[in-house]
Protein backbone atom coordinates (compact mmCIF):
# COMPACT_ATOMS: atom_id res chain seq x y z
CA UNK A 1 0.00 0.00 0.00
CA UNK A 2 1.48 3.15 -1.30
CA UNK A 3 0.96 6.86 1.17
CA UNK A 4 -1.60 8.10 -1.05
CA UNK A 5 -4.17 5.08 -0.05
CA UNK A 6 -4.12 5.54 3.67
CA UNK A 7 -4.12 9.49 3.07
CA UNK A 8 -7.04 8.80 1.15
CA UNK A 9 -9.03 6.02 3.59
CA UNK A 10 -8.38 8.93 6.43
CA UNK A 11 -9.51 11.32 4.42
CA UNK A 12 -12.60 9.85 3.71
CA UNK A 13 -13.02 8.42 7.73
CA UNK A 14 -12.77 11.94 9.24
CA UNK A 15 -14.67 14.39 6.29
CA UNK A 16 -17.62 15.04 8.20
CA UNK A 17 -15.43 15.09 11.71
CA UNK A 18 -16.10 18.00 13.85
CA UNK A 19 -13.60 17.44 16.79
CA UNK A 20 -10.90 15.08 17.47
CA UNK A 21 -13.16 12.20 19.33
CA UNK A 22 -15.35 12.19 15.97
CA UNK A 23 -12.26 11.84 13.30
CA UNK A 24 -11.00 9.13 16.05
CA UNK A 25 -14.30 7.00 16.11
CA UNK A 26 -14.40 7.58 11.80
CA UNK A 27 -11.03 6.16 11.48
CA UNK A 28 -11.72 3.29 13.86
CA UNK A 29 -15.12 2.42 12.03
CA UNK A 30 -13.41 2.67 8.61
CA UNK A 31 -10.76 0.49 9.77
CA UNK A 32 -13.02 -2.07 11.75
CA UNK A 33 -15.53 -2.15 8.00
CA UNK A 34 -12.80 -2.28 5.97
CA UNK A 35 -9.82 -4.34 7.21
CA UNK A 36 -9.16 -7.89 7.82
CA UNK A 37 -9.64 -8.23 11.99
CA UNK A 38 -7.86 -9.18 13.90
CA UNK A 39 -4.51 -7.25 13.66
CA UNK A 40 -1.52 -5.33 15.54
CA UNK A 41 -0.59 -1.55 15.38
CA UNK A 42 0.64 1.11 17.17
CA UNK A 43 -0.97 4.23 16.90
CA UNK A 44 1.17 7.58 18.64
CA UNK A 45 3.42 5.04 19.93
CA UNK A 46 0.21 2.81 21.51
CA UNK A 47 0.03 -0.70 20.83
CA UNK A 48 -3.68 -2.43 19.92
CA UNK A 49 -5.03 -5.05 18.72
CA UNK A 50 -7.94 -4.79 16.62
Amino acid sequence: MGRAEPEAMIGEATVHSCNEDEQRTGLFTMLEEQRDLPFTTAVLGRHWVG
